[in-house]
């Protein structure tokens, strides 16, 4: 489906950007066609992992990342960018290699990492600003510690907004001695995110298509490629 999607989505004149190039305004597609970002949360095997192939390790070819390289060669200008949201406790991205191995292949063919909280807490139970600051500085600190100088600029909500006291602490904080500042809050998703240069923009409430299911439903992408 994730390959027939790609062609898909080349065919009706769609082109990847990357998450930085959209909040920077730095838009380069060519003129009639239309930018769009792939998001990935959690870090899932199926999205990216690396196998062993004669002694080396490579991209698997049927994980989202290994399916976009394909592609990439004979569409190289679709483009290939994303960013990954990951909470680091889990190891993300299960497979051959170091932790810091799988990170850093992304980082060198392009793609963004991005903050998920260290443990994929719900936001919406945290009860205290500690307890916020302590899981979003804690996965900075772990990437750091894997990819040192390494900055997740961008967060991606796990579950929701904690409550309204307490959500400045999404946005920026700091954790022994570890601070964080995103640039962008990307909500669990619903509809597409308009231009960064209209007056509805709000990279602190970014929202996002969900990838379509099994299961059609109002507003996923194959429902919105239909209207849009």
């Amino acid at each position: 489906d994730f390959r027939n999607l790609l062609q898909t989505l080349y065919d009706k004149d769609y082109r990847l950007i990357s998450m930085s190039e959209y909040l920077e305004h730095r838009i380069s597609v060519p003129a009639g066609c239309i930018p769009i970002i792939f998001t990935f949360d959690d870090g899932a095997a199926s999205q990216f992992n690396l196998i062993e192939q004669d002694g080396k390790l490579v991209v698997n070819p049927n994980s989202a990342v290994g399916i976009m390289e394909e592609f990439a060669r004979s569409h190289p200008d679709f483009g290939l960018k994303g960013s990954f949201y990951v909470y680091l406790a889990n190891g993300a991205f299960p497979g051959k290699g170091t932790q810091a191995q799988r990170l850093q292949y992304l980082i060198d063919k392009g793609f963004e990492i991005g903050n998920h909280t260290l443990n994929h807490i719900n936001l919406k139970d945290a009860k205290t600003a500690e307890e916020i600051q302590k899981d979003i500085a804690g996965n900075q600190k772990k990437m750091s510690e894997l990819i040192p100088g390494y900055i997740m600029k961008t967060f991606s909500l796990p579950y929701g907004l904690p409550s309204k006291d307490l959500q400045q602490y999404v946005i920026k904080g700091e954790y022994e001695s570890v601070a964080y500042h995103h640039q962008a809050i990307l909500n669990v998703g619903w509809d597409p995110a308009p231009s960064p240069v209209s007056v509805k923009f709000n990279p602190l409430s970014t929202n996002r298509v969900s990838a379509s299911g099994i299961e059609p439903v109002d507003a996923d992408l194959a429902w919105w490629l239909k209207r849009l």
